[in-house]
Protein backbone atom coordinates (compact mmCIF):
# COMPACT_ATOMS: atom_id res chain seq x y z
CA UNK A 1 0.00 0.00 0.00
CA UNK A 2 1.42 3.45 -0.79
CA UNK A 3 -0.53 6.11 0.18
CA UNK A 4 -0.01 9.92 -0.68
CA UNK A 5 -0.59 12.41 2.12
CA UNK A 6 -3.67 11.89 3.73
CA UNK A 7 -5.88 14.03 6.06
CA UNK A 8 -7.98 12.23 8.29
CA UNK A 9 -10.68 14.46 9.92
CA UNK A 10 -13.74 12.29 12.22
CA UNK A 11 -15.68 12.42 15.38
CA UNK A 12 -13.96 11.36 18.27
CA UNK A 13 -14.39 7.54 18.66
CA UNK A 14 -14.67 6.65 15.39
CA UNK A 15 -11.46 4.54 14.81
CA UNK A 16 -8.96 7.22 13.96
CA UNK A 17 -5.87 6.23 15.92
CA UNK A 18 -6.41 2.60 15.12
CA UNK A 19 -6.71 3.85 11.59
CA UNK A 20 -3.75 5.53 11.54
CA UNK A 21 -1.67 3.10 12.99
CA UNK A 22 -2.75 0.13 10.95
CA UNK A 23 -2.05 2.45 7.69
CA UNK A 24 1.28 2.97 9.13
CA UNK A 25 2.63 -0.50 9.85
CA UNK A 26 2.00 -1.15 6.38
CA UNK A 27 3.80 1.52 5.26
CA UNK A 28 7.43 1.01 3.91
CA UNK A 29 8.67 4.66 3.51
CA UNK A 30 9.02 7.29 6.05
CA UNK A 31 5.12 8.29 8.22
CA UNK A 32 4.91 11.81 9.75
CA UNK A 33 1.50 11.03 12.29
CA UNK A 34 0.41 14.47 14.12
CA UNK A 35 -2.09 15.16 16.64
CA UNK A 36 -3.48 17.99 18.74
CA UNK A 37 -3.20 16.72 21.87
CA UNK A 38 0.25 14.80 23.80
CA UNK A 39 -2.36 12.32 25.13
CA UNK A 40 -3.77 11.47 21.96
CA UNK A 41 0.39 11.14 20.51
CA UNK A 42 0.86 8.65 23.96
CA UNK A 43 -2.32 6.91 22.59
CA UNK A 44 -0.81 6.37 19.17
CA UNK A 45 2.94 6.02 20.20
CA UNK A 46 1.30 3.04 22.78
CA UNK A 47 -0.93 1.68 19.90
CA UNK A 48 2.40 0.97 17.02
CA UNK A 49 4.11 -0.56 20.33
CA UNK A 50 1.37 -2.65 20.67
CA UNK A 51 1.08 -3.95 17.29
CA UNK A 52 4.73 -3.61 16.12
CA UNK A 53 6.31 -5.08 19.41
CA UNK A 54 8.66 -2.53 18.97
CA UNK A 55 8.06 1.36 17.32
CA UNK A 56 8.80 1.25 13.76
CA UNK A 57 12.17 3.51 12.49
CA UNK A 58 10.42 4.92 9.77
CA UNK A 59 7.00 6.51 11.82
CA UNK A 60 7.57 9.62 13.72
CA UNK A 61 4.25 10.92 15.90
CA UNK A 62 4.36 14.13 17.35
CA UNK A 63 1.55 16.88 18.15
CA UNK A 64 1.52 19.26 15.93
CA UNK A 65 2.78 22.44 17.58
CA UNK A 66 6.33 20.54 18.18
CA UNK A 67 5.88 19.70 14.40
CA UNK A 68 5.77 23.52 13.56
CA UNK A 69 8.32 24.67 16.24
CA UNK A 70 11.05 21.74 14.95
CA UNK A 71 10.19 22.81 11.20
CA UNK A 72 8.58 25.72 11.01
CA UNK A 73 10.53 28.00 13.69
CA UNK A 74 14.07 26.22 15.10
CA UNK A 75 15.78 25.93 11.40
CA UNK A 76 15.17 30.05 11.07
CA UNK A 77 15.95 31.16 15.15
CA UNK A 78 19.04 32.00 14.50
CA UNK A 79 18.85 33.99 11.72
CA UNK A 80 16.02 36.21 13.71
CA UNK A 81 18.38 36.77 16.55
CA UNK A 82 20.64 38.44 14.71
Amino acid sequence: MNCKNKLIVAAAGSGKTSLLVNRALKQTGNVLITTFTEANEGEIKKKLLERAKCFPKNVVVQTWFSFLLQHGVRPYQSAMDK
